[in-house]
């Protein structure tokens, strides 16, 4: 979800791919691997970047910043849990 919204690090992205080919085989595309083993919609990526700007646009309406890891998690936890 951080790679999806622009907030994974360059080194974290390397080491997600490295990964995800280990544990789950697939090609360079980590991401689409992933989608495929969690049967994740193809715009999943697009429906995280949305939530994200959304959660953006809140934060700064109450003069709050937003963060990416509280938004991961929280997401995570509302939508992803059962399949963890």
């Amino acid at each position: 979800m951080l790679d999806c919204i622009g907030e994974l690090p360059r080194d974290k992205q390397a080491l997600a791919r490295s990964t995800v080919q280990r544990v789950f085989g697939g090609g360079d595309d980590w991401r689409a691997t992933m989608r495929e083993r969690l049967q994740l919609a193809p715009t999943i990526d697009e429906a995280f970047r949305g939530m994200w700007t959304r959660n953006q646009e809140l934060a700064k309406q109450h003069h709050q910043e937003g963060h990416a890891i509280q938004f991961a998690k929280m997401i995570a936890d509302e939508n992803f849990a059962p399949l963890i």
